[in-house]
């Protein structure tokens, strides 16, 4: 399988170094596009050929994966519609557009649109994703297979849900990293050195995400075996239900989705 990448930053690199990790492809069947054709990224982009735009090449590409930023999309669709053939699968990964969009000047390639999330840098990462009716059987497997080597995929049949992955999982790390930068500050402010607090805080997330992962039991269920009556931790939970965290959350992830609408349109 030979797969060309318009766009060689963090995603675009992640998705390479895990494509050669896992050996899904070997180096000399990547091609890389960037501004900046001398720039890697990462020790496995040094093994790839690059590229500063001559599209030509993509003739000879089964996959093309656009991994550039929304407003930079529309003219990259324009400057290699020229060289696409029928048979060739686009992925996008840029945020907010929509297949329509991408359609509108692609009208006859079959399309992917997929939402990683940033943890895909170290192959953790969610990608929800849709097609086209273009997407023939055969190339589900090819789909699954490069998105399922970068994180755990999951298949949307409608695309407006993607919204919802995107408020949920594509924003979600920064609503994480958001409350561990509070749970650290807290810590801090109690007395704790910046070393004690960050090293508490970053423990403390990935112990829980993992009994999450690994107990087979819900966040819910967890939660309340750690929270004895009248303990530290219903004390803490209180406060939490009293200023009603869990509608706030709602809240974000409403305005993240709503958003998420927009730049759709």
């Amino acid at each position: 399988m030979k797969i060309a990448v318009i766009g060689g930053g963090n995603m675009g690199s992640a998705m390479v170094n895990a494509w050669l990790g896992k050996k899904v492809c070997k180096p000399a069947d990547i091609l890389v596009y960037d501004k900046n054709a001398g720039i890697r990224r990462t020790h496995n982009l040094l093994k790839v050929k690059t590229d500063v735009g001559d599209f030509s090449k993509l003739k000879k590409y089964d996959v093309v994966v656009l991994a550039v930023k929304p407003q930079d999309i529309l003219k990259v669709l324009e400057d290699i519609k020229p060289h696409l053939s029928k048979k060739t699968i686009v992925i996008s990964i840029s945020a907010g557009i929509s297949i329509k969009k991408i359609s509108s000047i692609l009208d006859k390639v079959k399309i992917v649109r997929a939402m990683p999330n940033m943890p895909v840098q170290i192959n953790m990462g969610i990608v929800g994703w849709t097609t086209n009716a273009k997407i023939a059987t055969n190339d589900v497997g090819v789909i699954k297979k490069l998105l399922g080597t970068i994180g755990y995929e999951i298949y949307f049949s409608d695309e407006r849900r993607l919204d919802v992955v995107t408020a949920v999982s594509g924003s979600g790390p920064a609503y994480v990293f958001y409350f561990m930068e509070a749970l650290f500050e807290a810590g801090y402010k109690l007395g704790l050195s910046n070393e004690e607090a960050t090293s508490l805080a970053m423990g403390t997330f990935i112990g829980s995400s993992l009994m999450v992962n690994m107990s087979g039991k819900s966040p819910k269920e967890l939660r309340k075996q750690v929270t004895s009556k009248k303990g530290t931790t219903e004390a803490a939970i209180k406060v939490f239900d009293k200023n009603k965290l869990k509608k706030i959350v709602l809240e974000a992830v409403k305005a993240a989705h709503e958003r998420a609408k927009e730049l759709n349109k």
